[in-house]
């Protein structure tokens, strides 16, 4: 059954791709469920008898709690936040009646400077060991613009001290005056947990931990407004999950995604669940409903039939009533990517033609424990990983060594390598020299005393096993801004090889930053930043600078953002970066983080559908090389591969209209098509011809001849402009033998159709590698068209076998320095004798393409009409004229005939024709 993600989903498919954080999502609980209600705090309670300026449980952060209870502060939570500081006793919190959202009373916290806050007590909620927990609150601000708000809420054990681990927090609100539904949500999975701890934050900007001013940021607060919060309501969930059979999610063929599915309630209540997977264009593939709890199992198996592979969403929703017709009362995403079996990746001993890797920078050490399996599930073959955590002191730095010699031996014991990266530097190194913050080139023009300690022992303990070295993050590549660059490298690689054998610097540097001509190190090697701002088909120009003379380069690519561009076109994208970077001569390609990890103590991994498009893209390139590209027609374009992995042809559409984005060729003896996640197709063999449809995404055209495709891009015509003057243009064809031995045959031209060659035969002999040039004189019919044309020749020659083939190469026929368009329109009869009689009306746009005036006759004509001709005299370079033609009472006529519509010179034979049809009316 097909149909497509409802739109109140799609939002939930944005946090899943472009968040790093609970992917168990917390949905709006109906209130005819009385029963998972655990606590409603509305603030009415004046009738209770609460005259105080503080709602019952609720206490100012920052502030005197003034009760009279002498055991509060002997709880470690509630001392710390009523000693907390930046929270100025002149922000008032208290009751208020001039905003609500249910009766007369609100929670209300003012904003005059530094931030404002309230808690709960610790008490107040107890909890059900293993529950999970709603928070749902209204919340109101007026005049706040720079500062926001913010809910948070925790679990607390008995010794009424948080349990940092469970601190979830909404994102901050500014509602200008409107009141807004806030919910977050809490997963029972933490041990201990004896009670529920609510904050309620209104929260001035901070300063960006990461800047390179530190505390000089100049950071603008607000000083005057407020927030008001009602109705926070504490609701008991089901728990609910969903995974596949492995930690990364990602399986290959042949196994199929099988997924688990867990519902942990302990409210007793029936329920009923409602299984859905999506692909990447979000059309649901898979769907089942099933019910839970009493006597019913909760945890059981599905495994969906998939249509291919791909990236699926998998979304279960959990109910209470059996009609599914009820708000969800909890929802678990979870995704799977299933890849074909594509066999072990290549020893690259034998063909080390580059790389691919995942950049894993700033990856705490627990999210890290998965990659290994990750790089062997995906076959890519290098990962960036960080030296060192933000927080890495001296004291546990031996720790975070054997951490990472344990990771990187994972990984080297799966066939993979690792680059260190020094990003992040330590927080405690840059105090150390006395600044916030500090990158690597400039930790080591500092005192060695400084940094040293921090360095060896990272490369005494993994130097001897890891030869590339990154200096720094490709997001801040400051290397390009050093005057003296090629001596600071110089003392780096020096203190390098005093404590490693044969470190390879890797130095990070734009794509839009000019390459340094005064750099020329050896054992260097750039990795280079690609904006999302520089298009895939720029990057051909691009990268021409670091071709010559050749460098050693990475391109860390960025997919497009998934919260702006459909799935399908982040696709497309990232498959092109890579083939243009590839043909380009990257020595390798990189990709950051390409997933989601849930916020579960297993750290299930979500990949992010751009990890299925690099690790297949990567298959088919890891053993070839671009070698050529291959004409395939206008608004359409093909890269010729070869290599180890033998020959393909990689292609897919730039412009053209969908009924014309078509190879149309003899592609060998049994062509296969693979798309971007390894499905595959067989393309049937008609008249001697393969047909395949283009679309923006490439395709890969396996089980080609690359020999043979690399002839045919070899096969053109010098000078493809022919004049539209009927007289004879001679040319030269254009052969060249990409075979290491000599060739020998012979070619017929056989079209475009009606024309004339003189010699339509030639024979021919051509070395290994090299071109020859054979004449020919073409001539056209007075009726042609101008336009796209394709000559077409046959082949029958001999290689390194027999060849019979045919073998187009593009032709225009048109006028030099002039362009000429014409679009046909229908419209009722100005004739009011003739009501409804119809006229085809044809306008006519010429320009002057070239440098000198030109002057011109422009017509139509329409059998059984009389022919109309107007002149455009001295039309100026550069100068666009319009003429319209009408034919009154045609429309019996354009149904039968075509308009012939041009341009001819006035001072020769020189003339375009077009012809308008029916199919060409514009409304």
């Amino acid at each position: 059954m097909s149909g497509h993600l409802p739109p109140h989903r799609a939002a939930v498919v944005a946090i899943l791709l472009v968040a790093s954080a609970w992917l168990v999502v917390a949905l709006p609980v109906h209130a005819n469920l009385p029963q998972r209600l655990v606590e409603w705090f509305h603030f009415e309670e004046r009738a209770l008898g609460n005259f105080e300026k503080m709602p019952r449980y609720w206490f100012a952060v920052g502030r005197d709690p003034e009760v009279g209870d002498a055991t509060f502060l002997r709880q470690p939570l509630h001392r710390e936040l009523v000693e907390q500081t930046g929270h100025p006793a002149f922000n008032e919190v208290r009751f208020d009646t001039r905003h609500a959202t249910s009766g007369d009373t609100s929670f209300y916290l003012s904003l005059a400077g530094g931030n404002t806050a309230a808690f709960l007590q610790n008490g107040a909620i107890a909890v059900v060991p293993d529950s999970d927990y709603l928070i749902t609150a209204k919340v109101r601000t007026e005049a706040l613009e720079r500062a926001g708000v913010c809910l948070t809420a925790y679990f607390v054990d008995r010794q009424g001290r948080r349990i940092d681990a469970s601190v979830i927090h909404s994102p901050k609100v500014r509602s200008n005056g409107k009141w807004t539904p806030v919910s977050i949500k809490l997963v029972g999975r933490h041990s201990g947990a004896d009670y529920l701890g609510i904050q309620l934050d209104v929260v001035q900007p901070s300063p960006d931990p990461e800047n390179l001013l530190g505390n000089e940021q100049v950071i603008l607060q607000d000083v005057d407004g407020g927030a008001w919060f009602d109705d926070i309501a504490v609701w008991q969930l089901p728990h609910v999950a969903v995974e596949t059979q492995n930690p990364v999610n990602v399986v290959r063929a042949p196994r199929r995604p099988q997924m688990s599915m867990n519902v942990r309630d302990l409210s007793g209540q029936r329920l009923f669940t409602e299984m859905t997977v999506y692909d990447i264009a979000m059309n649901r593939v898979a769907h089942e409903r099933r019910g839970v709890g009493g006597g019913q199992p909760t945890r059981w198996g599905w495994t969906p039939r998939l249509p291919g592979y791909g990236w699926y969403l998998v979304d279960m929703t959990v109910h209470a009533r059996p009609g599914y017709d009820d708000a969800p009362l909890a929802r678990s995403l979870g995704a799977v990517l299933w890849m074909p079996d594509e066999g072990p990746p290549v020893d690259l001993a034998q063909a080390p033609t580059g790389r691919f890797a995942i950049v894993a920078e700033g990856v705490d050490q627990e999210r890290l424990e998965v990659l290994p399996d990750l790089l062997e599930a995906c076959r890519l073959d290098q990962v960036v990983l960080s030296a060192w955590a933000r927080g890495t002191t001296l004291g546990d730095l031996a720790s975070r060594q054997d951490e990472l010699d344990e990771l990187a031996f994972a990984i080297r014991n799966r066939g993979g390598s690792v680059v260190m990266s020094l990003n992040p530097v330590p927080e405690a190194l840059s105090l150390a020299q006395g600044v916030e913050r500090v990158e690597p080139l400039a930790m080591m023009q500092a005192d060695e005393a400084t940094w040293r300690p921090f360095l060896a022992p990272v490369l005494m303990r993994h130097g001897q096993r890891i030869a590339q070295w990154q200096l720094g993050t490709v997001r801040e590549p400051y290397a390009f801004y050093y005057a003296d660059l090629p001596i600071v490298l110089g003392h780096i690689q020096r203190h390098f090889r005093s404590l490693a054998p044969r470190p390879q610097l890797i130095v990070p540097w734009r794509l839009d930053q000019s390459r340094r001509a005064d750099l020329s190190i050896d054992d260097v090697t750039y990795a280079l930043d690609v904006p999302v701002s520089i298009t895939p088909e720029q990057l051909t120009g691009q990268l021409g600078p670091w071709q010559s003379p050749p460098a050693d380069f990475w391109l860390y690519l960025k997919p497009l953002p998934a919260d702006e561009v459909k799935h399908m076109d982040r696709a497309a994208d990232l498959a092109l970066r890579m083939l243009y970077g590839w043909e380009s001569g990257a020595t390798g390609l990189a990709i950051d983080k390409p997933w989601v990890i849930t916020g579960s103590e297993e750290q299930i991994l979500l990949p992010d559908p751009m990890l299925g498009v690099f690790s297949n893209v990567a298959a088919r390139l890891r053993d070839r090389r671009v070698v050529g590209r291959l004409p395939i027609g206008e608004g359409m374009r093909g890269m010729v591969l070869d290599g180890p992995g033998g020959g393909a042809i990689v292609a897919w559409r730039t412009s053209a209209d969908d009924h014309d984005a078509i190879i149309d060729m003899n592609l060998g003896q049994a062509p296969v098509v693979v798309d971007l996640w390894g499905n595959r197709s067989d393309v049937v063999l008609a008249d001697g011809r393969h047909r395949v449809p283009l679309g923006a995404s490439p395709v890969f055209i396996e089980g080609i001849d690359a020999n043979l495709a690399l002839f045919r891009a070899g096969f053109e015509v010098e000078q493809p402009l022919i004049e539209s003057t009927q007289e004879p243009h001679t040319r030269k064809l254009l052969l060249t033998n990409p075979w290491p031995r000599t060739i020998t045959g012979e070619l017929q031209i056989i079209g475009p159709k009606g024309w004339i060659a003189s010699p339509s035969r030639h024979t021919f002999s051509i070395g290994a590698g090299q071109r020859v040039e054979l004449p020919v004189t073409l001539r056209f019919p007075v009726s042609e068209v101008a336009g796209q044309k394709e000559l077409v020749a046959r082949f029958n020659f001999t290689a390194d076998r027999q060849y019979q083939v045919d073998i187009e190469t593009p032709l225009e026929l048109g006028l030099e320095d002039v362009s000429f368009q014409a679009t046909l329109a229908v419209e009722p009869s100005r004739d009011p004798e003739a009501p409804d009689a119809l006229e085809a009306v044809v306008v006519a746009l010429v320009t002057n393409t070239g440098t000198e005036p030109k002057s011109l006759f422009v017509f139509a004509s329409l059998p059984q009409r009389p022919r109309q001709e107007v002149p455009v005299s001295q039309l100026e370079p550069g100068q666009t004229v319009l003429r319209t033609f009408r034919f009154p009472d045609a429309g019996r006529l354009i149904r039968d005939f075509a308009i012939r519509a041009g341009v001819r010179q006035t001072n020769g034979p020189a003339m375009l024709n077009t012809r308008l049809n029916l199919s060409d009316i514009q409304p």
